[in-house]
């Protein structure tokens, strides 16, 4: 059994993920690191990621997606986020950030652990769940106070949703 706490059962429905930092350190707050996570988003849609939301938070992000192989799509967006991002954390001489994330997996053998264990998912099994999950991700910045419109977020998809371009393409029609 996979290490992961909730399993996708049935791929014919898009699920809200989220996805966090090890002990929530404020990593997005690099746009070189956020970088890393928009490549590697954009990478999965080349395949058969479907994406009908997103937010990137300072420490978290959250994903509306769809996809036959969702779970593995997941699995090897931390896999190589982590990677890269690791590798850029010692590049760039984050040495005190590479000791918070120093972690020895027994299974691994891995020296670095960057995404807490598996991700949390629910699935959207209608339009109702479907608009209130859209809502709940786009006014995470709002109720954290650090905006007042949530298409004023940068790294979110509300901007699609009000008809601008945002910095990934999402499927608005749902």
């Amino acid at each position: 059994m996979g290490r992961d706490r909730f399993k996708i059962f049935d791929t014919s429905f898009p699920y809200h993920i989220t996805c966090t930092i090890r002990d929530w350190y404020s990593l997005f707050m690099n746009t070189d690191i956020v970088d890393i996570i928009y490549s590697s988003l954009k990478f999965l849609q080349n395949e058969d990621l479907l994406i009908y939301a997103y937010i990137i938070m300072e420490n978290h992000l959250h994903l509306i997606a769809k996809s036959e192989t969702l779970q593995t799509q997941i699995q090897r967006f931390k896999s190589y986020t982590a990677t890269e991002i690791l590798v850029y954390l010692k590049n760039f001489s984050h040495p005190q950030l590479l000791h918070n994330f120093k972690y020895i997996n027994k299974i691994t053998h891995s020296k670095h652990k960057l995404w807490e264990e598996g991700f949390h998912l629910k699935m959207i099994e209608n339009v109702d769940i479907m608009a209130e999950k859209v809502k709940y991700i786009h006014e995470n910045p709002v109720r954290r106070g650090y905006i007042d419109n949530p298409a004023d977020w940068r790294y979110s998809s509300a901007r699609n949703y009000e008809g601008q371009s945002g910095l990934l393409d999402v499927i608005t029609d749902w």
